[in-house]
């Protein structure tokens, strides 16, 4: 499908194969395009680009239709209207600032290769590899509207669950990625009860020396801007803001029933 709107078309990415690569600097996720495209396809998501009428690709759009959810990879305010407007949303994501209400997270990265993430863990943190039915209640229960589709996915693609258990039951997870040497902490939840705990601490420091024992260069993180306590913690530890992106909420949806951030470290 190919869509002509103001001198940008629009097309449907059926297979991730059919973009070989996309223009560096579209985005500071642009290492995890192609990842997460995959990602997106394969739990039944859907995909756009946008080209100029020269060939030019300029933007991106990833959409969830089960969560009514996705993100928006581009620079330009023109291609950012043309993919806000293409579907109903609960929430967008996107590192352009515009008018529409929204809230903003900090992009915090650090060289891995030069920070040394000792910790003393006050709970075990283990990884879950195969036990989709327990991952899948916890995060239904964390935010209902998750596709299931996605656990197994990320799973298939190398993502990992780390999880805190207790009495056999999963109180709080973070999950990790990889793609090359770019490391990536993300969809973190910690049951209310055990916030402020130094849990959300534990599954931190996890995945990052799970990252770092996988020779990963670099680690980013999401971290809502108005965290200010997780942001004073990972940046203790050498994270720097690099970006910001926001969220944007759909009509019945807003700021106050926000859904799980893209890695916000709640509770830490």
């Amino acid at each position: 499908m190919k869509i002509r709107v103001s001198e940008v078309l629009v097309s449907e990415i059926k297979d991730a194969s059919e973009i070989d690569s996309f223009p560096k600097g579209i985005t500071f996720f642009d290492p995890y395009l192609k990842h997460d495209l995959v990602e997106t396809l394969q739990s039944g998501g859907e995909a756009y680009f946008s080209k100029t009428s020269d060939d030019v690709i300029t933007g991106l759009f990833m959409y969830d239709g089960y969560e009514e959810g996705g993100t928006i990879y581009t620079k330009s305010r023109q291609v950012f209207d043309q993919f806000y407007a293409m579907k109903e949303f609960s929430y967008l994501y996107s590192e352009l600032k515009t008018e529409h209400p929204s809230q903003p997270y900090d992009i915090c990265s650090v060289n891995i290769e030069k920070t040394v993430p000792i910790h003393n863990f006050k709970y075990r943190v283990t990884l879950i590899e195969n036990n989709i039915d327990d991952i899948s209640r916890f995060m239904l229960l964390a935010s209902p509207g998750t596709n299931e589709k996605w656990i197994r996915v990320a799973l298939d693609n190398g993502d990992i669950c780390s999880v805190v258990k207790i009495g056999g039951r999963i109180v709080g997870m973070g999950w990790a990625s990889l793609v090359g040497e770019v490391g990536r902490v993300h969809t973190l939840y910690v049951k209310p009860q055990f916030r402020r705990t130094g849990m959300a601490q534990d599954l931190l420091y996890a995945r990052l020396m799970w990252l770092k024992s996988k020779h990963a260069s670099s680690v980013f993180a999401e971290i809502s801007h108005d965290n200010i306590a997780s942001l004073a913690h990972v940046m203790k530890m050498g994270l720097t803001v690099q970006g910001q992106v926001f969220e944007y909420f759909g009509e019945e949806l807003d700021a106050s029933e926000s859904v799980i951030g893209p890695s916000d470290e709640e509770g830490i």
